[in-house]
């Protein structure tokens, strides 16, 4: 239900940005978005997972350990936007969508926000790690109203800007106070109840843990981040537009199996015994949410991109339809993953999102010329159902038939 409520503010942010902006004016706002995100989903060093992992049996270490992460990564956000601004400005100083990264102030608010921005889906990790995933959406229900407050506002107030201050602003005001939060009172907290179960923090453990799931990580950040970038670049910023709203809608829902494969992660920390009986539960859980769901917002696409106007359903419908049947075989694809992780076999997590996000951005460049940005929807559809059947062939129907618990260490590994 959550997850409902956070999707429809998101419907209510965008379908305001589109009354109050011409698609130009989104597209462009929208690829500094994509841009800053990208950045910042490079730079989180995949730790947001390993937050998740660890943090649970961290013990009196927790604080260190959160701490360290926060620290590279926002290290790494700020070394690479910065980077990133220089050589655009001395390299492409002619394009047209990032020509705001050349103004000094705007390009300071920029590399703040790339940091923020990562310490905020790390807080993510944390809080579902410190057993206190109910916050999350919450945090991501405060988030939704504020920008949505700060996008009327600014309206008035501002000639520019107003999408991408009022989408930051929050980010950065949120990371504050949850940090305060979660150090001040939550990481003792655990801290003390988890003392007497803590296990050893080897960095060669975690950097062994880190280095194939963040390869990993970086395949998805293609097609949720980068793809819209290179849409915009390709077919322009108005028909950008279009295909961004309807692949905000789709990436909105992607939270439903992202949020249960993180919670799957938790309770097999904490009861091995038990995972194959967790990871049943949640697969049909996520089916039970995400078919009906999709069928829904399926039929009813015009309907829905109308909220945006009519020509965002017009050129968006045939997208949406497509890329939410996606959802379905996308789900079973994450789950697997983190049973995957559970198990310790990178290799597999890697496999699958570099097959996922490679099939969709060689067939992308293959469809778009033909069926235009519905052809990216029908790329998304093929990759993510292609991965499904062989995950489920090669990877659900074995464990399934498991009545212990899962094979760990070697015996898992022999079945890569």
């Amino acid at each position: 239900m959550a997850n409902v409520l956070t999707s429809g503010l998101g419907l209510v942010y965008w379908g305001l940005a589109a009354r109050l902006y011409s698609a130009e004016e989104l597209g462009g706002e929208a690829a500094l978005i994509s841009t800053m995100q990208f950045l910042s989903y490079l730079t989180q060093l995949n730790l947001r997972v390993a937050l998740v992992r660890f943090v649970p049996e961290a013990g009196n270490h927790t604080a260190r350990f959160v701490a360290l992460s926060f620290f590279a990564s926002g290290l790494a956000a700020f070394v690479v936007s910065t980077a990133f601004i220089l050589v655009i400005r001395t390299f492409l100083p002619g394009s047209s969508q990032l020509s705001t990264l050349f103004q000094p102030a705007f390009a300071v608010w920029f590399i703040l926000s790339t940091v923020a921005w990562s310490f905020f889906t790390l807080q993510d990790g944390l809080l579902t790690g410190l057993r206190r995933a109910s916050i999350v959406p919450l945090e991501n229900g405060l988030y939704s109203v504020a920008k949505i407050g700060l996008l009327i506002l600014f309206a008035v107030a501002l000639d520019r800007y107003a999408i991408f201050l009022s989408w930051t602003i929050p980010s950065l005001m949120l990371v504050i106070a949850v940090s305060v939060y979660a150090f001040g009172r939550l990481i003792p907290r655990h801290a003390r109840m988890t003392a007497n179960r803590q296990s050893m923090m080897r960095p060669r453990r975690l950097v062994a843990f880190l280095a194939l799931d963040y390869v990993a990580s970086l395949f998805p950040t293609l097609s949720v981040s980068l793809l819209p970038i290179l849409i915009v670049a390709a077919v322009g910023p108005g028909p950008g537009a279009h295909f961004y709203i309807a692949w905000v809608l789709v990436t909105s829902l992607q939270l439903v199996p992202n949020y249960l494969a993180a919670s799957l992660t938790v309770e097999a920390v904490g009861d091995m015994a038990g995972f194959v009986r967790h990871a049943r539960r949640t697969i049909i859980h996520m089916l039970k949410l995400l078919v009906p769901a999709v069928l829904v917002l399926a039929l009813a696409s015009p309907i829905v991109l109308s909220v945006f106007g009519p020509d965002y359903a017009a050129e968006g419908s045939d997208l949406l339809r497509v890329a939410l049947l996606g959802l379905v075989p996308y789900g079973v694809n994450i789950l697997f993953v983190g049973i995957a992780r559970v198990q310790g076999r990178g290799r597999i997590i890697v496999a699958v999102h570099a097959g996922i996000a490679l099939s969709t951005l060689t067939l992308t460049a293959a469809l778009v010329p033909l069926l235009g940005i519905t052809g990216v929807g029908v790329a998304w559809l093929l990759s993510n159902s292609a991965m499904c059947l062989v995950v489920v062939v090669y990877g659900l129907k074995p464990f399934f038939a498991l009545k212990g618990p899962p094979p760990t260490g070697t015996a898992a590994r022999s079945g890569r």
